[in-house]
């Protein structure tokens, strides 16, 4: 399948809205020679952890990646080379294939707003705390991650606990004012989770809505047995309670909702996107052009996107065009 070359993702990028300093750090990673691009991804998945989704895809034929930390430091989404790294993937895919997003959402959920200070009025929480910054950051640079593929023609999906607040933040705020964004809620024990787990998927297509179950949520589809916290009473004699390994484990994906997703992808296919932009016949210089004409007042400081640029400009393997470098910032 033919790419898009990068002015024609430049441009996408553009008419959606992007921030300057963002099409700036994807030119710099298309022009890395260094890295293949010439790859037909049908699903890549970002904070994949145990790679439940990837495996199903797999094992169906289908061409995968999955990011996430604990497959090494260069998956650390909140590092330079991680954000490069998960922009990369997303690059790769197909027109019309899946981006899914498993956001980390222990900051985000409501058992955490007493240390976070989260709300509905304060999405952003107290960033006096280190784990509420870099949640802020992962949330903000999962955003551009979305915007990316809606430029490539391509859909997302964000699943978080229904009480999260991360669709919330002021970047994702300003992404469902760019595009349209779609939102289903189901029961993740209809899909064999030991527990009801409300859940919500977040997308750009309407294709999610495949993911309705008309099943009613049943006592027998409940494991009683089954404790995700630990309850105690304090020295002050308090109720208390912590989370156990079993609340992590919460988390990753049964086999039945990965075999649902790869259904529901099946059945999408023919659906695009509705903030995908055709470029059509492109006037000679007209990336450039638009380029030179971005405001630049956005500077995507809570994504840190300034640091990302400078690393992208350092890496030995770029070769920028010869008539892009008399357009390129001198200084960001």
């Amino acid at each position: 399948m033919v790419k898009r070359s990068f002015e024609e993702v430049a441009i996408s990028l553009i008419r959606l809205g992007s921030p300057k300093v963002f099409v700036l750090c994807i030119l710099l990673l298309l022009w890395n020679e260094s890295i293949d691009f010439d790859k037909d991804i049908d699903l890549a998945e970002l904070f994949s952890g145990s790679g439940t989704l990837s495996k199903e895809f797999y094992y169906e034929g289908k061409e995968v990646v999955a990011c996430d930390l604990k497959y090494g430091r260069g998956m650390d989404i909140c590092q330079s080379s991680g954000f490069g790294t998960f922009c990369s993937a997303v690059l790769c895919g197909r027109p019309n294939s899946c981006v899914w997003l498993g956001v980390l959402c222990s900051s985000w959920v409501s058992i955490s707003r007493p240390s976070t200070r989260r709300s509905y009025a304060n999405p952003e929480g107290f960033e006096g705390y280190e784990k509420v910054r870099t949640a802020n950051l992962m949330a903000a640079r999962s955003a551009f991650l979305c915007l990316l593929a809606a430029a490539l023609g391509q859909w997302w999906v964000i699943e978080q606990p229904r009480t999260s607040l991360l669709l919330q933040s002021q970047r994702f705020k300003w992404l469902r004012d760019k595009l349209q964004v779609y939102r289903l809620d189901l029961w993740m024990a209809l899909f064999g989770s030991r527990t009801p787990k409300r859940s919500s998927l977040w997308s750009n297509s309407r294709v999610i809505s495949l993911f309705f179950s008309s099943r009613k949520l049943q006592r027998s589809l409940q494991d009683p047995t089954f404790k995700t916290t630990k309850r105690y009473v304090n020295e002050k004699g308090k109720q208390c309670f912590e989370g156990n390994r079993n609340l992590t484990d919460t988390g990753i994906y049964t086999r039945q909702f990965a075999r649902r997703a790869f259904e529901v992808m099946q059945l999408g296919e023919s659906v695009l996107p509705k903030s995908e932009f055709f470029v059509g016949d492109k006037k000679p210089n007209q990336a450039i052009l638009l380029f030179q004409a971005m405001d630049d007042s956005d500077n995507c400081e809570d994504a840190g996107l300034i640091a990302v640029a400078h690393y992208l400009r350092g890496c030995k393997a770029l070769c920028i065009p010869e008539e892009w470098r008399a357009v390129l910032p001198k200084r960001l």
